[in-house]
């Protein structure tokens, strides 16, 4: 039992890159991010263009999901980059009420497309706090 419980650390060992190749790792990370919000620059101009020239309104339907599916992929990119840049959380003031507004916002062609609708009833008398609007 033991024999097999080694073989098994050795073999993860194996697996997993070394201490050295994952700080490199954490140097690619920038410019990962930069190459592929290149190509979701790329995907929505192409796009974009396409949906002026379309009479179609169900394909410009699919093109306006296209283009804002490269947005959110462009913004998930972003996240993970912040993410990995193991910055400290930074407070500062945050207004609930538009952090809220801002995170619908972002998700509101997803739900759109899933057809939920949001009812937004947001208190006037909520007051600020501090927090980092990043994490």
């Amino acid at each position: 039992m033991e024999e097999k419980k080694v073989g098994k650390e050795i073999e993860l060992q194996k697996k997993s890159p070394p201490p050295r190749e994952m700080a490199n790792l954490g140097d690619l990370i920038p410019e990962l991010v930069y190459k592929l919000n290149n190509h979701f620059a790329s995907v929505i101009g192409y796009a974009q263009l396409l949906l002026f020239k379309m009479t179609d309104q169900e394909a410009k339907g699919y093109l306006e999901r296209i283009i804002e599916e490269a947005r959110q992929g462009s913004q998930i990119i972003k996240s993970v980059a912040d993410f990995a840049r193991k910055r400290k959380p930074q407070k500062e003031i945050v207004d609930l009420n538009k952090l809220i507004k801002m995170a619908l916002a972002m998700e509101a062609p997803n739900l759109r497309f899933k057809r939920i609708d949001v009812i937004k009833e947001l208190s006037p008398s909520i007051p600020l706090t501090q927090g980092d609007k990043k994490k």
